[in-house]
């Protein structure tokens, strides 16, 4: 039978719609389903193309896509991808998990920013989320700069976390704060922004909440990078996690597991490095901290990361994929509800350590830059 007709064209996509929501896509993890449908948008993204998940990545983005865990908390630095994975994340719940999902951000301008460059273009460039936003690209009810109704029947809503009436009649399965140590730390005399956003979380099936931010506060005299802040929000929310990860990979030489360090010159491990006679990084590597003198490159770095895992520094307790637990004798455990993730620049596939150690010259010791 011919479909030239209108109304027989509308009676085909009425059927093809109802269908599709009968349609049920194969369980898939945050990682799985974001290295098959994630896409890096050219507007918010150093290189337009399909995503891939790094390996220091993936415990993290399946810590925030594994319903078992309620508290995910990632202490990170500048370019290892957080926003990127949040973003995925996002769309993963949408579209795949079916949730409602609300995030905030320090300010207000700072969530439109969210919006239009990161959200909207995520949307766009992801055909499994721009099938459930028929409205992409005209003004809508259901698209709004604060919020999104997808066709599914899920919200997402991107919001300023400095109004205390941001934080009042929604209704989310999940909440996320981006750069949580740069939210005031009492909204309105009403509580912390933690306190109130998770409060929303109450009846929802798979409550989650996930924190995320560079630390807002640098301890004097600490050693490297091992000092994360003191005072900020978000190394408050790290300490009242029981589980503190950090990613460890095995020396590529003598096999020496260890988390990478700045180190300094007066310290038998560390970032190492040489000049030219223009007195620019040249070259750089790790020098391994067993002691046995041998040292490792970026790239070697990079392999070894393939089989790196996050240990948590106060129980023991690892993972390498955010899913599978184990005890600090590799026996299977019960996945933690609460988690805290560590990661900086070292490990990041995207900086060569020779332009990390320049940044570093360059910045010195003033603190505000650092």
């Amino acid at each position: 039978m011919s479909s030239s007709k209108p109304w027989m064209r509308a009676l085909i996509d009425s059927v093809r719609k109802g269908l599709t929501g009968l349609y049920k896509e194969p369980p898939l993890t945050a990682v799985e389903w974001a290295d098959k449908h994630f896409y890096l948008s050219s507007e918010s993204s150093y290189q337009e193309g399909r995503w891939t998940t790094a390996p220091f990545q993936v415990a993290i983005l399946n810590a925030m896509g594994n319903d078992l865990i309620a508290v995910v908390n990632v202490l990170k630095s500048a370019r290892v991808g957080y926003t990127k994975m949040l973003v995925a994340n996002k769309g993963y719940k949408i579209q795949h998990k079916k949730r409602n999902v609300l995030s905030w951000c320090p300010t207000d301008p700072d969530a439109d920013t969210m919006m239009k460059r990161h959200i909207e273009t995520m949307i766009r460039d992801v055909p499994l989320v721009r099938a459930l936003a028929p409205w992409y690209g005209v003004k809508h009810r259901d698209n709004t700069l604060d919020e999104k109704r997808f066709d599914n029947s899920k919200m997402l809503w991107c919001l300023g976390g400095k109004a205390a009436r941001n934080y009042r009649e929604k209704s989310p399965d999940e909440v996320i704060y981006d750069e949580l140590s740069k939210f005031d730390a009492d909204i309105e005399g009403e509580g912390s922004p933690t306190m109130l956003g998770d409060k929303r979380l109450e009846g929802a099936t798979f409550p989650k909440s996930i924190r995320g931010s560079t630390p807002g506060v640098i301890v004097a005299g600490g050693e490297d990078d091992e000092s994360v802040g003191e005072g900020c929000q978000i190394s408050r929310a790290a300490d009242e996690s029981p589980h503190f990860l950090r990613f460890n990979i095995k020396c590529p030489c003598c096999g020496t597991e260890q988390h990478l360090k700045w180190g300094a010159f007066d310290k038998p491990y560390g970032m190492r490095w040489r000049l030219d006679g223009y007195g620019q990084v040249e070259k750089a590597w790790y020098l391994c901290e067993s002691g046995n003198g041998c040292s490792f490159e970026y790239h070697e770095m990079i392999q070894a990361s393939v089989t790196g895992r996050y240990i948590c520094e106060r129980q023991g307790i690892w993972t390498r994929d955010g899913m599978e637990w184990f005890s600090a004798d590799d026996q299977p455990i019960t996945t933690p509800r609460s988690v805290t993730f560590h990661i900086w620049t070292v490990y990041s596939e995207f900086v060569p350590w020779a332009s990390v150690v320049s940044e570093c010259l360059k910045v010195g010791k003033v603190r505000g830059r650092l």
